[in-house]
């Protein structure tokens, strides 16, 4: 199966080495409980790790498709199964990346480089992506300090301005209406105590 699941990557055909991979997940995944419980310690282990590596193969094949949100579910499948895996946590970095999700994607690269120090592409990426999230931020302060100084914003400043002089003014005739409501009750009650 793996052979023929790496054939179909190789070949692009994303969607088939999908199926075919979900369909080994589904067996492994419901591996009968008796067959389960018998599993010895290593077996059980190869268990874990050949979830979590079928469910990166997965979000993998939902990447190329350009289905990010669903490579991002299942590569953090495989990270909840396995987390000492580099490749899935470095999957996910991706997906998180290009669903806009800087600061996920910045967490998942920094995870996958301190599993896998010597990766030199994970480190590479990692300083493509500060690079680009530097690039990023730049643009967007430029923007705003562009927008601070046009007359929209001005008239927005403006606006705030004069709506601020209102409730301060709505404010100060609430509170004179309150104490005028204050004084008469305490008439009335006078009148009241004074009748009784």
């Amino acid at each position: 199966m793996r052979a023929i699941c790496k054939k179909l990557f190789a070949e692009k055909e994303y969607v088939n080495a999908r199926d075919l991979y979900k369909r080994v997940l589904a067996d492994f995944e419901n591996m009968p409980k008796p067959m389960r419980e018998g599993l010895s310690d290593v077996h059980r282990d190869d268990r874990t790790s050949i979830l979590a590596t079928l469910n990166n193969n997965i979000a993998l094949c939902f990447f190329n498709l350009g289905n990010f949100g669903e490579a991002l579910k299942f590569a953090s499948t495989a990270v909840t199964k396995d987390p000492s895996n580099s490749k899935a946590h470095f999957l996910k970095y991706r997906s998180n990346k290009e669903k806009g999700d800087l600061d996920s994607a910045n967490e998942s690269i920094k995870e996958a480089i301190k599993l896998e120090p010597s990766n030199l592409q994970f480190r590479n990426e990692y300083t493509l992506f500060i690079e680009m999230k530097l690039k990023k931020e730049k643009a967007w302060r430029s923007k705003m300090e562009g927008f601070l100084h046009t007359d929209k914003f001005k008239k927005i400043e403006k606006d705030d301005e004069e709506e601020q002089k209102i409730r301060g003014k709505v404010w100060t005739k609430m509170e004179r209406e309150s104490k005028i409501e204050e004084q008469e009750q305490e008439i009335n009650e006078k009148e009241i105590s004074d009748y009784i």
